[in-house]
């Protein structure tokens, strides 16, 4: 009975920290843009961002470390 509580503890707990990555559908336009439609003197323009954070507790300084990555 132990075992078995175990693999469904394990088995719940790694799924509820997968992470679900949809991206958005990118059209023949988007790749035929001459200037933004946000911003008209833009390089360039950004179609899809993703980002995380990540907080680490620092016991030897007594402080928390917040970390930010983003994906563009």
């Amino acid at each position: 009975m132990k075992t078995i509580f175990t693999i469904v503890a394990t088995v719940a707990t790694v799924s509820s920290f997968a992470q679900d990555v949809k991206f958005g559908k990118l059209s023949k336009q988007d790749f035929e843009k001459t200037k933004s439609s946000i911003q008209a003197d833009a390089p360039a323009e950004v179609l899809y961002a993703d980002g995380n954070y990540k907080v680490t507790f620092n016991t030897s300084q007594g402080g928390v470390e917040q970390t930010k990555k983003v994906f563009l």
